[in-house]
């Protein structure tokens, strides 16, 4: 995905800390959509690694904004010598008639590592 779609969070998350991610779903044109399913997968950016085991996590939105809650373990650091690890949350979604369009973005955490004060 291009830099210029991905979300920016503006705090740094602890590491371990519970982070909860506000999702909204839009059109081509920019109207909020209402996807019947979708789904999620996090990793860290440096190697790719799956985090938690949370690939393609299936979701089910009931509205055009959805929240996603990413626990502490979704919050751990992969390499405990860097400062700040940076992941990365994507998400992709179907919607219009019988869910026959996409939609996707991507959500930049930065995680704190808590011992390297």
């Amino acid at each position: 995905m291009a830099d210029e779609n991905l979300i920016r969070l503006t705090d740094v998350c602890n590491e371990g800390e519970t982070l909860l991610l506000d999702l909204t779903f839009k059109d081509a044109d920019g109207a909020g959509v209402v996807p019947p399913t979708g789904f999620w997968t996090l990793y860290n950016l440096a190697d790719e690694t799956i985090i938690n085991n949370r690939s393609a996590v299936g979701m089910t939105p009931s509205a055009s904004t959805y929240t996603i809650e990413l626990s502490g373990s979704d919050n751990a650091l992969i390499d405990e010598c860097l400062f700040v690890e940076e992941h990365r949350f994507y998400f992709e979604y179907r919607h219009g008639d019988g869910g026959a369009r996409t939609g996707n973005g991507e959500v930049q955490i930065l995680v704190q590592n808590m011992h390297k004060k």
